[in-house]
């Protein structure tokens, strides 16, 4: 007799919680560190209404915090994600600040 199958229960509270889709080509990438995985998942996060098309806008320190990783290991992860075609960076105000968009 096989072990049972554990069955997994939603509760209530957990179903009215938002949720964030994350594209299984990214989770699946192994050419990806799994800090970019990670900040995907924190963009993906952020994105406006379910469209992925609309600018999201954090700053590295930001994904720095959430992620609980160096800044550096987030400019790292950012570009390996714009260098995969995963995000476009687009400069925001003429400054150091960037907007991310989702493909």
């Amino acid at each position: 007799m096989g072990a049972a199958c554990p069955h997994v229960y939603l509760t209530k509270e957990i179903m009215s919680e938002q949720f964030a889709q994350v594209s299984y080509s990214v989770i699946d990438d192994q050419g990806l560190s799994c800090q970019a995985r990670f900040i995907y998942v924190i963009l993906c996060r952020y994105v406006d209404n379910g469209d992925y098309s609309k600018p999201i806008f954090i700053s590295v320190l930001k994904l720095s915090e959430k992620c609980q990783i160096s800044q550096t290991s987030v400019k790292t992860a950012l570009k390996q994600l714009v260098e995969k075609g995963y995000i476009r960076r687009e400069t925001r105000y003429k400054q150091s600040a960037y907007t991310y968009i989702l493909k």
